[in-house]
């Protein structure tokens, strides 16, 4: 499950400032009542047959609240009923405390991210927060050395219609975008503890259209061709076969939604 402990419900703001995301819903951690709150709503979501969760720092920030608390807080939390429960960790955008970049979800890992990481997996968005051109083996595997850790790659912009959407035209097809496979390294699963597609399907980031357009099928399913076989993935003849499956499967998807209305 993710979920950010910092933010509320209500409109989103577009701001970093600390105090504009105390909203209802969020808790504050640098208090104990609330460390109490969290630890039993954390209990409740492995109930529910979760596998772990995410301790979400992301683009805001849980000033007061000490990344190496919380992390000793939901691990500990996790340990008396969830043992065996992954707990991923994604760091923020900036130092929430001093401002700094040394503890991030991108770029190189630094000694201070390596202190963090005894008892969680780290997501990684790569050298930037959006992969612009090749993520090589090498760089994987010098941020996996520095960080003590394998990363869990986090995947930004996996969408059509999109700012820096994570695709590039198909020529051989008409009106086809395909996943940018080439920018990422073949042996995804040696280098990786996972991968999670940051998607969008609608126009703008993250904001989910009411229905999928059969372009959009067919670059998710190519998107999902690749993480199962990226050794043997061709943009082309991937596409081809997704967008024959889209136009065969979509009107059976269709019917049955609307006898289902």
């Amino acid at each position: 499950m993710y979920f950010c402990p910092f933010r509320g419900g209500g409109e989103n703001i577009k701001s970093y400032d600390a105090e504009s995301f105390k909203k209802p819903g969020a808790y504050d951690l640098s208090d104990p009542a609330d460390q109490e709150k969290y630890a039993a709503f954390l209990k409740w979501i492995m109930a529910q047959g979760a596998h772990g969760i995410e301790i979400d720092y992301n683009d805001w920030p849980g000033k007061g609240s000490g990344m190496e608390r919380v992390i000793n807080l939901v691990y500990d939390t996790l340990q008396e009923d969830s043992p065996d429960s992954h707990i991923l960790f994604c760091p923020p955008f900036v130092h929430p405390e001093t401002g700094d970049g040394k503890i991030t979800y991108y770029g190189d890992a630094s000694p201070e991210m390596n202190a963090l990481l005894a008892k969680v997996w780290p997501l990684w968005t790569g050298n930037g927060g959006i992969v612009i051109e090749e993520l090589t083996e090498s760089t994987v595997e010098q941020w996996a050395r520095d960080a003590g850790r394998k990363p869990f790659f986090w995947l930004n912009r996996v969408g059509l219609e999109v700012n820096k959407s994570f695709s590039r035209p198909v020529e051989e097809i008409s009106g086809l975008q395909a996943f940018h496979g080439e920018y990422l390294p073949k042996n995804l699963n040696q280098l990786f503890e996972g991968i999670h597609f940051n998607a969008a399907l609608g126009p703008g980031y993250n904001n989910l259209g009411e229905h999928f357009t059969t372009a959009a099928l067919v670059y998710f399913a190519s998107a999902a061709d690749y993480v199962w076989n990226p050794h043997d993935w061709d943009a082309v003849e991937s596409n081809k076969r997704a967008q024959h499956f889209v136009l065969v499967m979509q009107p059976l998807v269709n019917k049955r939604y609307e006898a289902r209305q």
